[in-house]
């Protein structure tokens, strides 16, 4: 199963992904830390040396089930990509965290039976344990039969050998049934993590003071939190008044009517589909740009996850990609995101959505969206033809007629000035024309040079001076214009950044 490289130096890719390091290696799988680019997150790749054995994975949405988020075929087989999580597995886990962990996997599993999912291979090392709590994995991953009759007698030899317990009387009801009983075979002496379990918990009057004050603490705490939570409820759901001379796109956020859903309509869930969704119409409200300008604010309505705003442009038969700018939105009502992205006349926006990822949409009459399936990083394609009578709860603000200028930007006498730096690696677009990546005074940048003269210099945001550059590379080919790639290797992690250049300057695309 080898790895393919970039085109122009160390870096590995793998369906959009940046291979890392090597985590872990199976008989028939190898799991690496990387990075998807599209989004910037951390990830944890697994790739197969096939598909899995039911051909597609169905894979529960549960706090105590590792997070999927995306997976497919790829030229090394399979991959899985996966919510990273940082520590062992079960079996590597101290004998006294034992049963909280195991009733943290039995609401995982006990909540995927209860949406019709089998794991397959419940095992200890399908079980990740970080911060102190245990996640699932590997949903559909194993080799043997998937049923979850099987996914209970399985969890029930893995109790049994972790705290060297009897089989449970007859077949188990549930995973959790298991654990309970598996709690009072074990009695009093079994210490459990939590301090004050029912059985670590201290006796006489020194205990009682102490439960006290505990449950003091903890009433005032959770007023404190139902305070706060109902203060951000009610200002998350207020719709904020546009900017001062914004144009708005798209809709007015109303709360009537809105649900959640992920790209197949349906509950979001790490085994849902990617997608693109644009508003094409939406009575009373315009839905594209009517002249240019600067994307200044987005707003969201019920949408949760990870979410690109892109801003899309028509060429002839398709529809391309030529600003995005990302963001991880946590559950609320109404989000408000700052933004800087160019947009002309005759521009639409939309939304790229992650698997696991929900967006706000409500019906509407005289409402469309059409929406493009697969990765935000996919070459453009073609929209659905299905007609979707449905508002996207997206608002859009643009302040026309002013000059978007991306952040780190030197031009003209200022870019000529500049620090020579240390050339790191470069490529020539035409003759003439070149790009280079440069480290100068702490910081590192995008070089654009034509006849020998710097136009421009475009510092690269994340890039930390303790990095390395991973590559430099032409991605693709975008209306006569190539589109480069630019990776660095931070300590923490990789920085991807896309560039759009020409012989007048490079745009980032985010």
């Amino acid at each position: 199963m080898p790895l393919s490289r970039t085109s122009s130096s160390s870096s590995t890719e793998v369906a959009g992904f940046v291979v890392e390091r090597q985590l872990g290696r199976g008989s028939r799988a190898r799991v690496f830390e990387a990075t998807q680019l599209s989004l910037q997150r951390r990830v944890a790749l697994k790739l197969l040396d096939g598909a899995p054995v039911d051909g597609e994975l169905c894979w529960p949405e549960h706090p105590r089930v590792v997070s999927l988020y995306a997976a497919g075929p790829c030229e090394q087989g399979y991959f899985v990509a996966m919510q990273l999580v940082r520590g062992t597995s079960l079996a590597e886990a101290p004998r006294r965290a034992l049963l909280p962990l195991l009733e943290d996997v039995a609401a995982g599993l006990d909540a995927a039976h209860r949406a019709g999912i089998a794991h397959g291979a419940v095992n200890a090392r399908n079980v990740l344990v970080g911060e102190g709590r245990a996640f699932l994995s590997d949903f559909g991953l194993g080799e043997g039969e998937a049923t979850q009759a099987v996914d209970l007698a399985d969890f029930a030899t893995l109790v049994g050998e972790l705290l060297e317990l009897p089989p449970p009387d007859g077949p188990p009801a549930s995973a959790a049934a298991i654990v309970a009983e598996a709690r009072r075979r074990v009695g009093p002496g079994r210490r459990s993590r939590w301090p004050l379990g029912a059985h670590a918990r201290p006796q006489g009057a020194p205990a009682r003071r102490s439960l006290a004050l505990w449950a003091l603490a903890a009433t005032l705490v959770a007023g404190v939190a139902t305070l706060v939570v109902a203060m951000s409820r009610g200002s998350s759901d207020q719709v904020p008044a546009p900017l001062d001379g914004a144009v708005t796109l798209g809709s007015s956020l109303p709360s009537s009517g809105a649900r959640s859903v992920d790209c197949d309509d349906g509950s979001p869930s790490g085994s849902s589909e990617p997608c693109l969704v644009v508003q094409t119409r939406l009575d009373g409200r315009p839905v594209v740009a009517r002249s240019d300008g600067v994307i200044r604010r987005w707003a969201l309505r019920d949408a949760r996850g990870d979410l690109a705003l892109e801003v899309l442009r028509r060429r002839g038969a398709g529809t391309y990609v030529v600003a995005r700018t990302s963001a991880r939105v946590p559950g609320a009502r109404v989000r408000v995101l700052p933004a800087n992205l160019p947009v002309r006349a005759g521009d639409l926006v939309g939304l790229a959505v992650a698997p696991g990822t929900a967006v706000g949409v409500r019906h509407a009459a005289g409402a469309t969206t059409a929406r493009r399936l697969g990765p935000a990083d996919l070459p453009p394609g073609e929209f659905d033809s299905k007609a979707r009578g449905e508002e996207l709860l997206l608002r859009v603000e643009y302040l026309p007629g002013q000059t978007w200028r991306p952040a780190g930007l030197l031009t003209g006498r200022r870019a000529a000035l500049a620090p020579e730096g240390r050339t790191l690696d470069s490529l020539e677009l035409h003759p003439g024309v070149s790009v280079a990546a440069v480290s100068a005074g702490g910081r590192v940048a995008a070089d654009l040079e034509v006849d020998g003269r710097r136009i421009q210099r475009l510092f690269v945001a994340g890039a930390g001076p303790a990095g390395r550059l991973g590559s430099l590379y032409t991605l693709r080919v975008r209306f006569g214009r190539p589109i480069l790639r630019l990776l660095w290797r931070n300590p923490s992690g990789v920085v991807s950044r896309d560039f759009s250049a020409g012989r007048r300057g490079l745009v980032p695309i985010d």
